[in-house]
């Protein structure tokens, strides 16, 4: 990991050293799929200046096989802008049109000029008016791979896809980005694996007021795995869409909100929030597994105060105050699970155990480890050795439970309790 820190540095770094001249990948059989480097079009592999990317883009798009993939897309048969370890300063976006696909970016640098326009990503895919069919998907697996994303505090942020399918980016580093360094709007199945983003470096001067994202979701069905968001982003990761799964997950963006969600039939595994915390608003079907939370906990926001089918569970809290906190009122949670947490101490599920010598009544109080103000459900044994003896529940009073016998006993009283079923 060292070793792959120290490469990501030096390729970022500004030391004008030229690359070795790019090779040429031969062509296996009677069909041609193109290579293009930049450098053939008048590129400079530097960074020094501005020139000729464009070209190189537009050689791209031209190359491929005359198929179609779904939806009428132009397939480019594996196409390829190789960047060679190449550093391009850009000033206008790396753009792919709708209806290309199979193709790949790879293997260097892209830095944003002082002149890229702000409201741009350094490379940009697709559309939002594209609607060809009911999957509106106008690209497909469009790769990104092996690139540092430096949009220098004037870009956007790195990479932009719309309405794509199977689209796939990493490993790519991104740094420097204004409003995300990821934005993926519509589409399906966009799969991010082994990035990581800042908007500065740990080492760097912290802006003021930020506003940025690392990876920002505005759809359905995406992936995130083994993204890390470092030091400093404002929002790690931004959840806007259903049915979204994000593991392995690591969030240490310089505290504050690590990853918020704030779309229904998301599923966090096996995350890591590290002194920033997880935020769910109004959350509905929704699955937190496997995550470890340093000093820091889950906040469960309400909008329009409703929560529904929500399970945590196999967490790990290293924290000294409320492992997961109410921001707002649910007044009806549903089917809300949260159990076996290690040092969790709030819960929807609780056990105690009180053995009393001629006693009548057992009180048990779960107000400091259950989530809500209410229990739903109660179910309790007693066991004694002095007979039988008449023994009964007393009608719920928030988080408090009495169970009462109907003569002085020694008896030992175990008892269950459960919430927002």
């Amino acid at each position: 990991m060292l070793a792959r820190a120290r490469t990501i540095e030096t390729l970022h770094g500004h030391h004008h050293v030229a690359p070795p001249r790019p090779y040429r990948i031969q062509p296996t059989n009677n069909i041609s799929v193109p290579t293009i480097f930049p450098t053939d079009f008048g590129a400079d592999p530097t960074g020094a200046t501005d020139a000729a990317m464009h070209k190189a883009v537009a050689a791209l798009l031209r190359g491929g096989a005359p198929h179609k993939m779904a939806s009428g897309i132009a397939d480019l048969g594996g196409a390829t802008l190789d960047l060679a370890g190449g550093q391009y300063l850009i000033s206008a976006p790396i753009v792919i049109p709708m209806f290309y696909g199979n193709l790949l970016i790879a293997r260097g640098t892209l830095r944003a000029s002082g002149s890229f326009p702000a409201d741009k990503f350094l490379i940009m895919v697709g559309n939002t008016t594209c609607n060809p069919d009911g999957q509106q998907s106008c690209n497909e697996f469009v790769n990104i791979a092996d690139l540092l994303f430096d949009c220098a505090h004037t870009a956007a942020g790195g990479f932009y896809v719309a309405h794509a399918m199977g689209a796939t980016v990493g490993p790519a580093f991104f740094i420097g980005y204004v409003q995300a360094g990821i934005r993926i709007d519509g589409g399906h199945e966009v799969m991010v694996s082994d990035a990581w983003l800042a908007e500065y470096y740990w080492s760097d001067h912290r802006p003021a007021a930020s506003t940025s994202i690392g990876v920002q979701i505005n759809g359905n069905d995406h992936y995130l795995t083994n993204v890390i968001v470092f030091d400093y982003t404002h929002v790690g990761v931004e959840v806007n869409g259903a049915a979204n799964i994000l593991a392995g997950v690591h969030t240490w963006n310089g505290g504050g909100l690590g990853i918020r969600v704030n779309a229904y039939q998301t599923r966090l595994i096996g995350c890591y929030l590290d002194y920033n915390h997880l935020e769910i608003v109004d959350p509905d079907s929704t699955v937190v597994e496997n995550t470890f939370f340093l000093a820091t906990n889950t906040v469960l926001s309400a909008t329009k105060g409703t929560l529904q089918s929500l399970v945590m569970q196999f967490n790990t809290y290293v924290w000294n105050g409320a492992t997961v906190v109410l921001n707002g009122s649910f007044p009806s949670p549903t089917h809300v699970v949260i159990e076996n947490e290690i040092a969790g101490n709030r819960v929807t599920e609780a056990r105690a155990v009180l053995t009393k010598s001629q006693a009548t009544e057992w009180s048990f109080d779960f107000s400091s480890v259950l989530l809500f103000p209410t229990i739903t459900f109660v179910e309790y044994s007693l066991s004694t050795a002095s007979g039988f003896v008449e023994h009964a529940a007393r009608p719920v009073d928030g988080c408090k439970v009495t169970i009462e016998t109907a003569s002085a006993v020694d008896a030992t009283v175990a008892i269950h309790v459960m919430q927002a079923l």
